[in-house]
């Protein structure tokens, strides 16, 4: 394998070393065009060498994933928010000036969007108001081999009709070569790793920096491959072939916000959507890491923290029983804060200030893969000699269960790869698929059984307290 240290593009060391996102940031700056994004094996994307490279080391330079971790997002961020009016700093959340729980007034706007709307309304305003004249994001495609893709939306009403959530892979490469010669100003909504190639890309050209207005972040547990829709397809008896389209996060008025529902409407035309819950297997998928993105196990950015500003579902007590959603929101930016607030004043928002810490709270689950157990995953991969990057988290070994449970789901993300690819060799349905991941399932029953065993004492004497102090005297 090529040294890291002699690599001159990301084919050689980011690509073979299984951390590439497929952002598509190291294609889209290239300035021979020698990099391409194709869909892998896995359905997932990489760059692949086309053309003659002049081993400039730009797309080294732009990589999200790149090695020596020297432009992190701390370093980043300093030169974006620090010392601006107001401006406050966690370690988790990175800078900010303001938090909001917040969602749209209109429950007919509300009922299309995921979540509380917030990121179509600013992205329609942003256009509305003229502080940007572009907008760039993540529209449903019809081609079956992609199914979404990163759109050109140039007035509010287009931006209203284009939003919805998509768990599975895009790429921003022909997004980045447009910015470069377009005309005004931009605003792009994106994960963490994908505003962070972006910001990267700014700093590298100054065509893209100047253009570069506003970046809208999307909290992010990991990203998967196209494949994990095409496993809840037929996860619901459905075949891909037959579905025109898919929704990651169906809205049913009769369900919390926070029960998601996959929904796939086939091309017979029917209106009524086949619909898969989180307690049908969709849940257990997502958890369990199936068809997970390597790259995402070596993040360590939660909230988004080069973005302008960032959002996220509110996974909160007392909004856990709400039918139409709820958004947290961190402003970064005073520009952001005073258009929300603007928002709120016109009624076209329900804003309430909101404490950093209940941010932080309600990603609580994320917060710890992205910083504790990250410290397990870097220790294990030095310990197996593998190449990752340089994170802000520094690598330390857990207990023998956390180091068993990332163990598992490591497997398991690269198992179901595996076993669904036969899976699609031998035909429609999931036989094959389930019975090579079996041993995956026994061994994730096991060791939730071995920790319950282990937390059972103290189970115990908790009980046997409440009794105590709840027997009448």
């Amino acid at each position: 394998m090529t040294d890291p240290n002699k690599a001159s593009n990301v084919c050689e060391v980011i690509v073979p070393n299984d951390l590439c996102i497929g952002c598509g940031t190291c294609a889209g700056v290239c300035p021979v065009s020698c990099l391409e994004m194709r869909m892998g094996e896995h359905a997932e994307y990489n760059p692949v060498v086309v053309g003659k490279c002049i081993q400039c080391g730009l797309c080294l330079q732009v990589c999200p994933f790149e090695l020596t971790g020297k432009a992190n997002e701390d370093v980043i961020a300093e030169k974006l928010f620090y010392g601006k009016d107001g401006v406050e700093h966690r370690p988790e959340v990175g800078y900010y000036q303001r938090c909001y729980a917040a969602r749209l007034t209109s429950a007919e706007r509300l009922a299309k969007r995921s979540s509380g709307g917030i990121g179509t309304w600013l992205l329609a305003k942003l256009l509305e108001r003229n502080i940007v004249q572009h907008v760039f994001c993540v529209v449903p495609d019809a081609d079956p081999a992609k199914r979404a893709v990163f759109a050109h939306l140039r007035s509010p009403e287009q931006v209203w009709q284009a939003s919805r959530s998509y768990y599975g892979p895009v790429e921003q490469s022909a997004a980045i070569a447009a910015i470069r010669h377009l005309d005004g100003k931009v605003a792009v909504i994106g994960l963490p790793c994908f505003l962070k190639g972006l910001r990267r890309a700014a700093m590298a050209d100054p065509r893209i920096a100047e253009r570069l207005e506003v970046l809208v972040g999307l909290v992010c547990g990991q990203l998967k491959g196209r494949w994990f829709g095409d496993y809840l397809i037929r996860l619901g008896g459905l075949e891909e072939q037959k579905v025109s389209r898919i929704c990651f996060r169906y809205k049913d008025n009769q369900r919390p916000a926070y029960e998601l529902i996959f929904a796939a409407w086939t091309r017979d035309g029917s209106a009524e959507p086949t619909k898969l819950h989180l307690s049908e297997g969709y849940g257990y998928a997502w958890g369990r890491d199936y068809f997970k993105i390597n790259a995402c196990n070596y993040c360590d950015d939660t909230f988004a923290e080069l973005a302008d500003v960032s959002l996220m579902d509110a996974w909160l007590p007392k909004y856990a029983g709400q039918t139409c959603g709820q958004s947290l929101v961190i402003a970064r930016t005073r520009q952001m804060a005073e258009l929300l607030e603007e928002g709120a004043a016109n009624g076209e928002l329900l804003l309430e200030p909101e404490n950093v810490q209940t941010v932080i709270q309600s990603q609580a689950a994320v917060v710890h893969f992205k910083r504790e157990l990250l410290a397990c995953r870097l220790d294990l991969a030095a310990r197996q000699g593998l190449t990752v990057p340089a994170k802000r988290v520094q690598p330390r070994p857990a207990g023998m269960l956390a180091t068993a449970g990332i163990r598992l789901r490591l497997k398991a993300a690269r198992l179901s790869k595996d076993a669904f690819y036969r899976q699609k060799s031998q035909g429609p349905g999931l036989a094959t698929f389930n019975q090579v991941m079996a041993a995956v399932r026994r061994r994730d029953i096991i060791l939730r059984l071995v920790r319950q065993f282990y937390s059972l004492p103290g189970r115990a004497l908790r009980k046997a307290l409440r009794i105590l102090f709840q027997r009448p005297c």
